[in-house]
């Protein structure tokens, strides 16, 4: 008797077992043993990753960043160079603190900025004095104004007062005119502030003419 066994490699273990026994039960009846090879097991299929792999057991071992290259610092640029002031300008002049700006700046034609409030006179006498030229005369001044006469009338104020009344009435003098001639004699308020200074009132009617 012919018997064939179609073993396939996807055969479990058990069924290869239950056919080993059928074949050894089959040997003691036939007292023939066939050769039968042994079974071996097929290792267990790999486990199936399903999870994502965790970050801190892939790097375990943190990554070695080079330090960053040190910053080269900018040098600060030096501080530009103070202008040189020449001593004198285009026309050879030197400057003078009594005529000149005292930032000894020059003007577009290169010579030196006058100072402000300086007269044309004195800036001319100080140039001729730095040149070495004829001193110019300083300008003359203005002569102070004469004081007001003085009064030596003994008129007083109400008697002022009437005088210049009847002036007014007659056409001889007007208020403003009046006004005028206390002024010129040194009462800037003019009639009321004359109460307060009876000795201007001789000043004020010489101004008018005559008492």
């Amino acid at each position: 008797m012919r018997v064939t066994i179609d073993i396939q490699s996807n055969d479990s273990p058990k069924d290869l077992r239950a056919l080993i026994r059928y074949l050894q039960d089959l040997a003691s009846t036939t007292g023939d043993l066939p050769d039968v090879p042994p079974v071996v097991e097929a290792p267990p299929p790999a486990p199936v990753l399903t999870e994502e792999p965790d970050a801190r057991t892939v790097f375990a071992k943190p990554l070695e960043v080079p330090p960053p290259a040190p910053v080269m610092e900018t040098p600060p640029a030096p501080p530009p160079a103070p202008a040189t002031t020449p001593a004198t300008d285009r026309t050879g002049l030197p400057w003078d603190a009594r005529i000149h700006s005292s930032t000894r700046s020059l003007m577009a034609d290169g010579s030196w900025k006058r100072k402000r409030g300086v007269h044309d006179t004195e800036v001319a006498r100080v140039e001729a004095e730095l040149r070495g030229g004829p001193a110019v005369p300083p300008p003359p001044s203005t002569p102070a104004a004469p004081p007001p006469p003085s009064s030596s009338s003994s008129v007083t104020f109400p008697e002022f007062m009437r005088k210049v009344t009847a002036g007014v009435a007659a056409h001889r003098w007007t208020l403003p005119l009046v006004a005028e001639a206390c002024q010129k004699a040194g009462v800037a308020g003019g009639i009321p502030a004359l109460a307060a200074s009876p000795d201007r009132i001789g000043a004020v009617l010489e101004f008018l003419g005559g008492e």
